[in-house]
């Protein structure tokens, strides 16, 4: 196997039941600059294992990297470690027929998932990397499992200070205070 290769781009045709190994990392210009929205200056180390299984092909990595987030309880930027890995299994005639097909019936007898990155018989390892990283991001992300987040009256955050705001008028949230005033008849 030839290690540490430098084109993201993989021909599948070269590609034997031996396999290759690949490795990037932010040394690697041209794979820097595509996954840039995500990583932005940070380190990120991308390693891949691919061999034929034919027709198909199998492939196993990781991906390595820290991305800048704005916390969603308390809008503080923060760093995400993500640390994922993969296996999956590339189908690029199915891929082709699947690009062309109309009919239904085509999906399901297909029995693959379509994984990004696959255009006939090359393999592009910056689009399947995007995708896991964009994957690894939660929808709300948090800087810590403990964060208080921001007061709804005074917008303090309150990770760093402390406010009286809802000692003084409510407890709960928000939302919720306009409930406190309701009156309900025991008779029914």
């Amino acid at each position: 196997m030839e290690k540490y290769k430098k084109d993201p781009i993989i021909n599948l045709a070269a590609i034997d039941e031996a396999g290759d190994t690949y490795q990037f990392d932010q040394n690697n210009t041209a794979f820097k600059k595509q996954i840039s929205t995500f990583v932005g200056k940070k380190d990120f180390q991308v390693d891949l294992e691919i061999h034929a299984v034919k027709p198909h092909f199998a492939l196993k990595g990781s991906v390595k990297t820290k991305c800048k987030l704005a916390c969603t309880f308390c809008t503080e930027d923060f760093l995400l470690d993500i640390n994922e890995t993969f296996q999956d299994i590339l189908a690029p005639q199915w891929a082709e027929k699947m690009k062309t097909s109309t009919s239904p019936k085509d999906f399901f007898e297909a029995e693959v998932e379509l994984v990004t990155g696959l255009e006939g018989n090359e393999f592009h390892l910056i689009d399947y990397t995007n995708e896991i990283i964009g994957f690894a991001i939660p929808s709300h992300p948090r800087c810590s499992p403990d964060c208080k987040g921001l007061c709804v009256e005074c917008g303090i955050n309150l990770n760093r200070k402390s406010c009286d705001c809802s000692k003084n008028k409510h407890s709960g949230h928000i939302g919720f205070s306009a409930l406190k005033n309701i009156k309900i008849d025991s008779k029914h």
